[in-house]
């Protein structure tokens, strides 16, 4: 594969993501709905 072509790739990809966002954020300003938040990647324990 040349660069030009997994460059291309990656914007598309990029282009569909924002797309899909706006899209859902849409949807939920339709529906009424507050959007899920997103997982903040900390995992809390409580050890005894």
């Amino acid at each position: 594969m040349s660069n030009d072509f997994c460059l291309d790739l990656m914007a598309k990809l990029e282009t569909a993501f924002k797309e899909a966002v706006d899209h859902y954020l849409d949807t939920c300003a339709e529906l009424g709905e507050k959007p899920n938040k997103p997982y903040s990647g900390k995992l809390t324990l409580r050890i005894p």
